[in-house]
C-alpha cells in the first residue's frame, strides 16, 4: 500500500540547485515536447505512484503524463554535468564563437570605438534640444549678426584695369551715389579677373607689368599682394557660408541682398549668372551694369560686329531678367563716341521706306528687363563723348556766315550765346528724351510711343545744325507772335469784362 501522503516529487531537469550546463541541455530537450499534444507537467501537480510497481512495469524516476523517458548516461557524464563550471570571460579568444552567459548562447561583445561612444553620448544629450550652439539663438538675433557681418558694401568686377579716379566715369558714379559725401566710407571690394594663359610668366615680370598700368598686383591699389587666388579667407565675405549647409542657407540670402555689384563686360557678367546658384542670384537687389556701346561702323562689312556686339548684351539682359527676379534698383550706364551720330542714323536715314527699329540698335537693348516686376527704381544714363560745346564750334562757322548777312540786327556777342543757349536745349532734348525712351522701353511701356519725342527732338536739332542762326531766329519770331496774340486775348478778356461792369 501506498503511504497516506505522497511526497512532492519533481523532475531532476527542475531542480533549483542545477548547473548551467545541465539546464542548457534540458533546454535542448525541450525542443522536442513541441510536438507532444500532451500538456506540461505543472510545478504545483503532485506525482502518483501506484502500489504494485511490478504490475505497471514504471520506474520512481520515469516521469509522467507524457514526458519522455530520461536516456541512459554513464556515470562519468552524469558526474561531469553535475560539476560546477567555471565563471566564462567575456571574451575568451579569437577561436571562440559563442559563450554561455544566463542560459542563452549569446554573442561576444565588440568593444565600441571612441568616436561611436561620443555619438552615443551626443545623441543622448541632444535628444530634447535638437539644436545646440549658435543654432539655439532664436532667428531674429542670428539674422542680426548675420547684418553686422555682411553689411552694405560694393563689389567691382572688371578685369586688371587701373582705378578710375577722373570724375564723371560710370565708375566714380557709382561710387559717389553708393557713399555719398559726408556719409561714413564703406567696404570697397574690387575682384581680379586673371587669365591663365598656356605660358607661365615670371612673378616679377607680372608684378612689373601691373605697376606699369597703375595697379598693384591683386588688382586693388593700396593692399598687400594676395596669392595667385586673390583671396584673403581672413576678410573675405565667402568665409561664413563656407562653414556649413545650414549656415550658407541662412547666411547667403543676407550676404547677397546687402551688395550690390558692378559689371563693365558681358562675358563676366554673364560667366556670373551663370557660376552663382539660382537662389543666390534671386536674393540680389542692387546693381551696376556699364555697356560700352560699339559705335557706328564707317564700312559696311563691320556691320557684323555691330550687331554681334548688340545681341550679345541682349542675352545678358534676357539672364538678368530671368535669374535676378528680386532685382529692386538697377543702374545702366551707357558710353557711346557720338550720341547724335545715333540718331541721326535711326530718325534720319538715307531710305525711309525702312524701320527705324532695324537702325534703333542699343536703344532697344533694355526691352528684356520689362518682365522684373520687383524692379521700382531703374535709371538709365547715356555718356556721351561729343558735347554740345564741341558740335557748336562745328557749326560757328555756319553761324559766322549768317552773321555777316545780318550784321546790322544784332550784335555777335548776343547772337553767339542766343544760338550757344539754343544748340544746348536742342542736344539735352535728345539726351534726356533717349535716356526716358529706354527706360520706358525697359518698364514695358509702347516702343513707338515713347521714342516719338526723341524722333522730334532729332529732326528739330538736325534743322537747327544747318542754320544756326536763321532757325534761332525763326523760334525768337514765332515766341514774339505767340507773346502778342495773349497779350491780344488778354485785352478782349479785359474790355468784356468791363463792358459787363458798364451794363450793371
Amino acid at each position: 500500500m501506498a503511504p497516506e501522503s505522497a511526497p512532492k516529487r519533481r523532475g531532476w531537469w527542475n531542480r533549483p540547485n542545477i548547473s548551467a550546463a545541465t539546464r542548457a541541455m534540458a533546454a535542448s530537450f525541450g525542443k522536442k515536447k513541441k510536438n507532444n499534444k500532451n500538456t506540461p507537467l505543472k510545478e504545483s501537480t503532485p506525482l502518483v505512484i501506484p502500489d504494485d510497481l511490478s504490475l505497471t512495469g514504471a520506474c520512481a524516476l520515469e516521469p509522467l503524463y507524457g514526458d519522455e523517458p530520461v536516456e541512459a548516461k554513464l556515470e562519468q557524464d552524469v558526474a561531469h554535468l553535475v560539476e560546477p563550471t567555471k565563471k566564462t570571460q567575456d571574451y575568451a579568444g579569437p577561436g571562440s564563437i559563442f559563450r554561455i552567459r544566463n542560459n542563452v548562447f549569446d554573442l561576444p561583445k565588440v568593444k565600441s570605438k571612441p568616436r561611436d561612444r561620443l555619438r552615443s553620448m551626443y545623441k543622448k544629450r541632444t535628444a530634447g534640444n535638437s539644436l545646440t550652439g549658435f543654432f539655439s539663438l532664436p532667428t531674429e538675433i542670428r539674422n542680426q549678426i548675420y547684418g553686422y557681418i555682411f553689411h552694405e558694401r560694393l563689389i567691382i568686377i572688371k578685369h586688371n584695369e587701373a582705378w578710375v579716379s577722373s570724375k564723371g566715369t560710370p565708375l566714380t558714379d557709382a561710387l559717389d551715389e553708393y557713399r555719398p559725401k559726408g556719409s561714413r566710407s564703406k567696404i570697397l571690394k574690387c575682384i581680379r579677373i586673371v587669365n591663365i594663359s598656356s605660358k607661365k610668366t615670371p612673378a616679377e615680370a607680372e608684378r612689373k607689368f601691373a605697376r606699369s598700368r597703375g595697379v598693384s598686383y591683386d588688382g586693388i591699389p593700396g593692399q598687400k599682394p594676395l596669392s595667385r587666388e586673390g583671396v584673403n579667407w581672413k576678410t573675405s565675405i565667402c568665409s561664413l557660408p563656407l562653414v556649413c549647409k545650414r549656415i550658407n542657407a541662412e547666411a547667403a540670402p543676407i550676404m547677397y541682398g546687402t551688395t550690390a555689384f558692378y559689371f563693365d563686360n558681358a562675358q563676366r557678367l554673364r560667366a556670373f549668372l551663370n557660376t552663382v546658384s539660382p537662389t543666390n542670384l534671386a536674393c540680389i537687389t542692387k546693381l551696376y551694369v556699364h555697356v560700352r556701346v560699339y559705335g557706328i561702323p564707317v564700312k559696311a562689312c563691320d556691320l557684323v560686329w555691330e550687331k554681334e556686339h548688340i545681341e550679345c548684351w541682349i542675352s545678358v539682359f534676357k539672364l538678368i531678367a530671368k535669374k535676378m527676379t528680386n532685382l529692386r534698383a538697377m543702374r545702366v550706364t551707357f558710353t557711346m563716341r557720338s550720341l547724335t551720330d545715333g540718331l541721326k542714323r535711326a530718325f534720319k536715314p538715307a531710305r525711309y521706306n525702312t524701320d527705324w527699329k532695324e537702325r534703333a540698335g542699343y536703344m532697344l537693348m533694355l526691352k528684356p528687363l520689362s518682365s522684373l516686376s520687383m524692379l521700382k527704381d531703374l535709371r538709365v544714363v547715356i555718356k556721351a563723348a561729343d558735347d554740345y560745346m564741341q558740335q557748336f564750334q562745328e557749326g560757328l562757322a555756319h553761324m559766322l556766315y549768317s552773321f555777316w548777312r545780318l550784321a546790322n540786327i544784332q550784335p555777335i556777342h548776343q547772337l553767339k550765346i542766343k544760338v550757344e543757349a539754343l544748340h544746348q536745349q536742342y542736344f539735352q532734348e535728345m539726351h534726356h528724351g533717349l535716356e526716358k525712351a529706354m527706360k520706358d522701353v525697359a518698364r514695358s511701356e509702347k516702343v513707338d510711343k515713347s521714342f516719338a519725342p526723341v524722333c522730334l527732338a532729332v529732326r528739330q536739332y538736325m534743322d537747327f545744325m544747318l542754320d544756326p542762326v536763321g532757325s534761332m531766329l525763326m523760334m525768337e519770331y514765332e515766341k514774339k507772335k505767340e507773346e502778342e496774340r495773349e497779350e491780344a486775348e488778354k485785352g478782349k478778356e479785359v474790355k468784356k469784362q468791363k463792358g459787363k461792369k458798364s451794363k450793371l
